[in-house]
């Protein structure tokens, strides 16, 4: 079946893009997880829309426990410095982790947004996250589909990493998955590009678990699920 277009008309704005990143995020973890993972490893889908940022360590307050040392309250000082309408890109994204029986995240899923696109600042932001998630040997899949934004941020990590190489053309929705390897103890990133045809069936990639383990990743199948539960025609 071929790729729509969720970004203009007819589907948009009838049809939320954001409500479909979602569910194809739902679809991915469904299928990789009943299907393709081994055992040791889990996928769970990490959605950020509208400005919301989820924190892995949280406080919780539980006013039935006293507080220890007799009860006494920090009086915090104030700021000795506050900076006011930072530009500070706020994470706007469908990702789908996988992590191994330990909780180590191995491997991520990136459905690239319009605000992963839409400014410099956004765009080096998602550069700097991919780059954290590289140098710590997370294998990352980008997939984009955006029709409103013509920067590709796949093409801006390639000219960071490597600005002096030649990268051809790049077409502006793609699918990607990037590992970092040593070669003899100097790094290098492989890449997996596939270009993506608004009206074409979507590729199949290979998600890196582990140096040598690698489960596909279902693109074609896994969209054509989410349209199906959403209704999309």
């Amino acid at each position: 079946m071929p790729l729509r277009d969720h970004f203009h008309p007819p589907l948009y704005p009838r049809r939320q893009w954001q409500s479909f990143h979602g569910q194809w995020a739902s679809c991915i973890v469904q299928r990789l997880n009943s299907v393709h993972l081994p055992a040791r490893f889990y996928a769970e889908p990490e959605v950020h829309f509208g400005g919301t940022i989820d924190v892995d360590v949280r406080t919780v307050e539980d006013h039935a426990v006293p507080p220890e040392g007799g009860g006494s309250i920090w009086q915090v000082p104030a700021p000795t410095l506050v900076l006011e309408e930072v530009d500070l890109p706020l994470e706007n994204s469908a990702e789908v982790q996988i992590r191994n029986e330990t909780g180590r995240l191995v491997a991520a899923i990136e459905l690239i947004s319009e605000a992963n696109k839409d400014r410099p600042t956004s765009r080096e932001f998602f550069f700097l996250k991919c780059l954290y998630l590289l140098r710590s040997n997370v294998c990352i899949t980008l997939v984009d589909v955006v029709t409103t934004r013509q920067s590709n941020l796949f093409q801006t990590i390639l000219e960071r990493l490597a600005p002096e190489a030649t990268h051809g053309n790049l077409t502006p929705l793609y699918a990607t998955t990037l590992r970092a390897e040593a070669q003899e103890r100097q790094p290098r990133v492989e890449s997996w590009f596939e270009p993506l045809i608004l009206g074409q069936v979507l590729p199949s990639l290979p998600l890196w678990l582990t140096h040598d383990l690698a489960v596909p990743l279902e693109l074609e199948l896994t969209y054509e699920q989410t349209c199906e539960n959403l209704r999309i025609p």
